[in-house]
Parts: C-alpha cells; structure tokens; sequence
C-alpha cells in the first residue's frame, strides 16, 4: 500500500465499475426473448435489490477494511486462509485473461460492420494487432488516464441510446410492454435469470483497485457504487421499456427499427444506427409484431 499516489475519483472508479459490469445494453435482450418486455422491466427492479445492491454493499464494506490492490483474494485469504486466497487468484487470473482477449475481437467486429476494408485478411489482423497494442501502452500509462477515458468512454457510449430514446418519444406507445409479454408459466426462468445475473453482476471486480482509489477510500467506494449501480439499472431499464414500446409501423423486419424515430412531423424516414440495431436485433424468434 505504501504512499504511492491514490488517482482513482469516485467518477473514474464508478465508471470503470460501469464496464466492468455492463458496458453498454447490449447483452440484456435475452432476458426479454426469456420473459417478455413486461417481465424483463420487473425483473430489472427486483434483481437488483436482491443482489446487486447486496453485493455493492459487501464491495464497500471489505474494500474498506482490506484497501490493497488484492481485492477478493485478500478476502478470501483472510477467512479461509492462504491456499484459498492463492486458488481464487489463480482462477481469477485465467478468467481474466480468458474473458479480457476477446474485447480486442470485439472493438474490431463492430468496426468491421462500418467498412469493408476490413474483409481482407491480413488488413483485420493487422487492425486487431494495433488494438491489442494500444489498449496494452494504455495500461501502460497508468491508472489516472485510464480512469479519465472511461469517464469520457462512459459518457461516449451511453449518447447515442439518450439520443435515439429521446427521440423516439413520439413513437412510444407502453401499452405494447405488456402485449408482448408472454404469460407467466411461458418464462424462460433459466434464460432470464442467468441473463438479469449476468448483466447485474460482478461489482466485486473493482476490490482489486483498493488501494488506487483517494482518500477517504469508504467514501469514494461508496459514492462510486452506489453510482454504478444507480447508472446500469437505470440504463437497462430506460432502454428495454423505450425498445420495447417503439410502434414500428411495418419497418423492417424484427429490430431493424429498434430506437428509430421520425426525423421530423413531416418526414416518415426512420434511422437506425446498423451497430446498435446488429448489437440489439434478436436471434432467437421473439420480433415484434
């Protein structure tokens, strides 16, 4: 722990809690082919008091009395002893290795969706080469800059959902949440719960920036939990009930016109950022009609 300088804000550290656990909406649309609009928006109340708020209250509370960069080790150390602590950073290790390389494949997917440049073999691995290399020199740099550009990255992501929701106001009708909502004995339960878990989890992650965060460290944990939290369900909840109220007026097939609206009283022209609509479309028989 030392005096090494503590540069993480409660802004930086709740906007890397933000993509350590979501990261944009995406990844929420199989809770709503599992269960419906109406039971997805339920689900994203509920699920969260039941555990992700518990779970970022235990976060603040042990990052509190364990402050080192050990994070979950260090408490798992503590209660179970060494050998415990030393199999739960193995572990963690090779998840984070094994989840964090497929980012990089990720970031030169959707760039992909925007070019055709990038069909050519040697020009996509080149890309993706030069990903992996600046995301490392990023790390390189140290964690204030990183926390800045996922303050900036965080506000990047989330504008263009704001945008297209606000926009898409005059096209919103809430009636359809529930008309489109199966009954309850026709609920995926394993499909929606594994999915509301997957999406509302893994608060714990930023226990490993203990000792980067300033001083008074149970303030700046709290305050940046807490706003984490507040920020992903919240997104979750405002995307799904604006996604799935949308009348779409025969455009399209399935989600092409997800988060479109008209550009205008006079204008029937609808928009549709391909990202988002690729990212959001359903694949698994749930359309609207």
């Amino acid at each position: 722990m030392g005096g090494h300088a503590r540069e993480l804000t409660a802004a930086a550290l709740a906007a890397l809690i933000f993509f350590d656990v979501a990261g944009t909406p995406a990844g929420i649309e199989d809770a709503i082919v599992a269960a419906g609009p109406l039971y997805c928006l339920i689900g994203l109340i509920v699920f969260p008091l039941v555990w992700s708020v518990p779970e970022a209250l235990i976060c603040a509370e042990l990052g509190t009395m364990f402050p080192e960069d050990a994070g979950f080790v260090a408490w798992v150390a503590a209660a179970f002893g060494t050998r415990a602590g030393y199999v739960e950073g193995t572990l963690s290790y090779l998840s984070g290795v094994t989840d964090n390389a497929i980012y990089p494949v990720f970031i030169v997917q959707y760039i992909r969706t925007l070019t055709t440049a990038l069909d050519d073999g040697v020009a996509y691995h080149c890309t993706l080469a030069a990903v992996i290399v600046a995301l490392t020199i990023l790390n390189y740099l140290g964690l204030k800059i990183v926390g800045v550009l996922s303050v900036g990255l965080l506000v990047f992501s989330l504008a263009p959902f704001v945008v297209m929701v606000f926009a898409g106001i005059p096209k919103m009708d809430f009636h359809r949440i529930s008309e489109q909502s199966p009954g309850f004995d026709h609920i995926d339960w394993s499909l929606f719960l594994n999915t509301l878990f997957w999406n509302l989890n893994y608060f714990d992650s930023v226990s490993t920036l203990a000792a980067e965060v300033v001083q008074p460290v149970a303030r700046t944990f709290s305050r940046a939990l807490a706003a984490g939290v507040a920020i992903i369900v919240i997104m979750y909840f405002v995307v799904v009930a604006a996604a799935t109220s949308i009348r779409y007026n025969g455009y399209g097939s399935k989600w092409d016109a997800l988060f479109s609206c008209t550009t205008s009283s006079k204008s029937a022209h609808v928009i549709a950022l391909q990202p988002l609509k690729t990212a959001l479309e359903h694949h698994s028989g749930y359309p609207p009609p």
